[in-house]
């Protein structure tokens, strides 16, 4: 006779799967399963929709169903919270190239960028405001921001437009939570990237020489004094949007 635990696992599993086999069952707890079954995948599946909504529209409902049911049997959440199920859908997306090969070759990335928005907007961290800027100046990135890159062009996706290859340059976003608790998407240039790519991977706050320092190292010296025309103007602006904390 099964033990109770193998028997919670195969009722877990016809959950997941309903090709599954649970023997031993009436035909009233055949249908409880089924309603099981229906309610947890619909959950899921209506959860992914308003998630990524761009997805859901460019793919066909039977690629939808297939990758959303694939999703659900195969992936095992490492978070238990609901509001992290859109993460967990990119980190299997990225994990799983087989699954994706009848597929765009943008999906991954534009599940992505269809996440990041909600990350941001649920993120905890209040940002700091500083109504002075004292003398020395060292500049931070936002806990409400983060600064991506991708290779197709995943903020013009639509219908119409499905390149199959990726764009001849990266694209950059800064995205970001503003004051009003609203999420923006700035469209970078590679030199802005570059100096928020700085600010974010360093350990603590940079100066304004650190940075001048820094995109020093990445750029021919005939662009050296186009830094120091840069950095300020840019850094204050960066600072006015909220993407960019002033110590």
């Amino acid at each position: 006779m099964k033990g109770l635990l193998e028997r919670q696992n195969e009722l877990v599993s016809a959950v997941r799967d309903p090709r599954q086999s649970f023997t031993g069952l009436e035909d009233d707890a055949v249908k409880r399963l089924a309603i099981y079954q229906s309610l947890f995948f619909n959950n899921l599946n209506n959860f992914l929709i308003n998630g990524f909504p761009v997805i859901h529209q460019l793919l066909n409902t039977e690629k939808w169903l297939v990758l959303v049911r694939r999703f659900f049997i195969e992936h095992q959440c490492e978070s238990p919270y609901f509001s992290q199920i859109s993460k967990e859908f990119v980190t299997y997306l990225s994990g799983q190239p087989d699954v994706l090969v009848d597929y765009p070759p943008f999906l991954v990335e534009l599940a992505h960028y269809e996440w990041i928005e909600l990350d941001v907007s649920i993120r905890d961290n209040k940002p700091v405001v500083y109504n002075t800027r004292p003398l020395l100046q060292t500049y931070s990135l936002s806990s409400l921001a983060s600064v991506v890159e991708y290779r197709f062009p995943v903020h013009r996706l639509s219908v119409s437009f499905q390149p199959q290859s990726p764009s001849a340059q990266p694209h950059f976003f800064a995205v970001y939570r503003d004051i009003d608790d609203k999420v923006n998407f700035v469209e970078l240039q590679p030199l802005t990237a570059l100096l928020l790519s700085q600010i974010e991977n360093a350990d603590s706050p940079l100066s304004v020489a650190s940075l001048e320092a820094r995109l020093a190292e990445y750029l021919p010296i005939e662009q050296h004094q186009q830094v120091r025309q840069f950095l300020p103007q840019t850094l204050d602006s960066l600072v006015d949007q909220g993407i960019v904390i002033q110590h």
